[in-house]
């Protein structure tokens, strides 16, 4: 049973894996309903994502489809080591002063 099981697991995951080659780095911030489903649409695309972000203390240092959730502050450390290209924020329900902020704290790095 669990070689059947094993087997059909191998075949999906061949038959779906995406054939796009991954150049580019995304950060995804924010790790609700929006930001997963961004991430799944990033699946086809150049863009590999590398991290969400978000404010949410129950929510960080958890993963979504084994992409790590860091805060804010890990983010601009991470930033110094790893090459991004592309900041999506994923938080629709937020007012634009805000979603400024955010773009103003991090802008410089990408």
């Amino acid at each position: 049973m669990f070689a059947i099981n094993f087997m059909m697991y191998f075949y999906y995951y061949i038959i779906n894996k995406s054939r796009v080659q991954k150049t580019k780095s995304v950060v995804i911030y924010g790790a609700g309903k929006a930001g997963i489903k961004l991430e799944s649409e990033f699946l086809d695309t150049e863009y590999k994502v590398k991290y969400f972000v978000d404010d949410d203390k129950i929510v960080q240092n958890r993963s979504i489809d084994s992409i790590q959730v860091i805060a804010p502050k890990v983010l601009k450390e991470k930033i110094a080591t790893v090459k991004l290209d592309l900041l999506v924020i994923a938080m629709p329900s937020i007012s634009s002063d805000i979603t400024k902020e955010i773009y103003n704290n991090l802008s410089e790095y990408f």
